[in-house]
């Protein structure tokens, strides 16, 4: 049989003696008063403590293990040591402070251990996330805060107010300002700027640096790159085939192709092949200013980036019709060819020439391939009519075709019976003018056909070897001719 003692209350003074328990106090209610110091030596379990009561300080040197149930703590948790953590679930997540006002999550690692570090606010308030993505589940990020631009490797920030900015290595590289407008050009709209821009309900504009080239890609097989809609309607196309580079108008189908080689290839279908003419080509040009009659349109004619001709219209006044046609030998200095609005023909270089003689001359008809040697010039477009040496009193022929000439000779007491034009000192056949009785006049006119290099003369004829004089006279004695064509 168990002995007991039974008090109300058991009392020491302080200082005075120590009561000691070597088995346990049992106890079914009151309470346990200690005015000093309570000293375990071994553990205080939960079956032992129901509640911890401190107003002061309660300091766990060999740490606090919380195994059931849950700390609640209703006032402030504060850590005080050198490099802190909070880990959940031992290998868990956990938080860590590395550095005065520093705090880093990590995931897994252990109590300790710097590695696995996702997310990091610094002491400037810089929230920063490595190792791994950003999963965003709010419907969208606001950036309200502070205008900034930061310098760092690769940023999205506010530089003014309900603007938005993008850089890459410390250079801004997009924005979006409070108009909407989307650009790489810098703060503000600007087409001279090298880069992009499309402005919002408005144009898009691309501009590369001098020497830069803007480029659209197909990979793969021949088809459409650039299709261009008005009101969500196809208008047009760009595409490519066979290196050839074709354009659509209308739609899909194709209207104008460059081939690979340079050829231009228009492709028109009009709605009736029967009423008018439908060109395939238009070329329209405005005056910069006042239109003269100078202001002309045309094309240029160029090989291997030389220019060699034109073909142009002038401009007279603003009715259809008017206006002459011009084909120049260059590049517009010197005119080769007009075709007034009425249909009148003019050639200004073309081959013309008339020649007299400058004093009476002597003159055999005996050879049939002689020829009067003309000595002076009215006038030689081209230059082809030779004056003096060798080949003097001859037409050359600069081009092959069809020439037109008349000659005349006054020969003073003379009995001339006919007169032929020589060429290359040969009679030419069928070139005859044949005097209906003997005169002191022969005339003659032809129209013959010349190779280029071909050389004219004219010959008056009487019977006999015997010389005579050809009179010098401005109405009677003369040789001109004309190029056709």
């Amino acid at each position: 049989m168990t002995s007991k003692i039974v008090v109300n209350n058991i009392e020491s003074d302080a200082g005075v003696s120590t009561i000691f328990f070597n088995s346990d106090i049992g106890g079914t209610g009151g309470s346990l008063h200690i005015g000093g110091d309570l000293n375990i030596s071994g553990a205080v379990t939960y079956e032992d403590v129901t509640n911890i009561d401190s107003v002061g300080i309660i300091t766990a040197r060999s740490g606090i293990n919380v195994t059931g149930g849950q700390l609640n703590v209703a006032g402030n948790m504060q850590f005080t040591g050198a490099d802190p953590e909070l880990e959940f679930n031992n290998g868990g997540p956990r938080f860590r402070v590395p550095a005065a006002n520093t705090l880093t999550i990590h995931t897994g690692g252990g109590l300790g251990a710097t590695t696995n570090e996702r997310f990091r606010i610094n002491s400037s308030g810089v929230k920063q996330v490595s190792n791994g993505n950003l999963n965003i589940s709010s419907t969208y990020i606001d950036f309200s805060g502070d205008v900034s631009t930061p310098t760092t490797a690769a940023a999205i920030y506010r530089p003014a107010d309900n603007t938005l900015a993008f850089s890459t290595a410390n250079v801004e590289r997009l924005r979006i300002n409070s108009n909407g407008d989307v650009t790489t050009t810098g703060t503000a709209y600007n087409r001279a700027n090298a880069g992009f821009t499309a402005r919002a309900g408005d144009s898009v504009n691309i501009t590369r640096a001098s020497g830069t080239p803007f480029e659209v890609n197909r990979t793969g097989n021949d088809g459409t790159v650039v299709n261009f809609f008005q009101d969500s309607s196809i208008v047009g196309s760009i595409g490519v085939e066979n290196n050839d580079l074709w354009f659509s108008a209308g739609g899909y189908t194709e209207k104008l192709r460059i081939s690979s080689d340079g050829k231009l290839s228009i492709n028109r279908t009009h709605a009736s092949a029967t009423t008018g003419n439908h060109p395939a080509l238009d070329i329209d040009t405005y005056a910069n200013g006042t239109a003269g009659a100078t202001f002309a349109t045309g094309i240029d004619f160029r090989i291997a980036g030389v220019h060699k001709k034109r073909l142009a219209i002038t401009n007279a006044d603003a009715n259809v019709g008017t206006g002459d046609w011009i084909f120049y030998r260059d590049n517009g200095a010197n005119e080769a060819l007009r075709i007034t609005s009425a249909g009148s023909v003019t050639t200004p270089i073309q081959p013309r020439f008339l020649a007299r003689l400058s004093a009476n001359t002597t003159y055999n008809p005996s050879g049939f391939g002689n020829y009067v040697d003309f000595d002076v010039e009215d006038y030689d477009i081209g230059g082809n009519f030779t004056t003096s040496g060798t080949n003097q009193g001859l037409f050359t022929a600069p081009v092959a075709g069809m020439y037109l000439f008349q000659a005349s000779a006054y020969c003073s007491g003379q009995a001339l019976t006919q007169s032929w034009f020589t060429v290359n000192s040969v009679r030419q056949n069928s070139a005859d003018w044949v005097l209906s009785s003997t005169a002191d006049f022969a005339q003659n006119f032809q129209m013959i056909y010349l190779d280029v290099g071909d050389r004219v003369g004219f010959h008056p004829h009487k019977g006999g070897t015997a010389s005579f004089s050809v009179t010098a006279n401005v109405h009677h004695t003369y040789f001109k001719g004309c190029l056709l064509g």
